[in-house]
């Protein structure tokens, strides 16, 4: 699967769960501690995350890393990883 790709799904993930948590996306990046428009950039999979973000966007949203994992390959709707 294309990065862009992966990127747009996991934004998907990410503003669902913030949603589900009565977040804005200005009270999810300061609880990660990063700008709200960087927020807007991951949920429209406009950005590929590091794994330093993606613990900071786990620990935002209340959840832990196997859960957020989970989840977004829950939605993938598959088991492997494509390119």
């Amino acid at each position: 699967m294309e990065k862009e790709a992966l990127a747009r799904q996991f934004g998907t993930l990410i503003r669902r769960l913030r949603l589900e948590r009565g977040h804005s996306q200005e009270t999810l990046g300061q609880a990660c501690r990063i700008d709200r428009t960087y927020v807007g950039m991951i949920e429209r999979g406009e950005v590929n995350v590091t794994l330093a973000m993606v613990v900071r966007l786990a620990d935002g949203l209340g959840i832990s890393l196997v859960e957020l994992f989970s989840e977004f390959q829950e939605g993938r709707g598959d088991t492997g990883i494509d390119g």
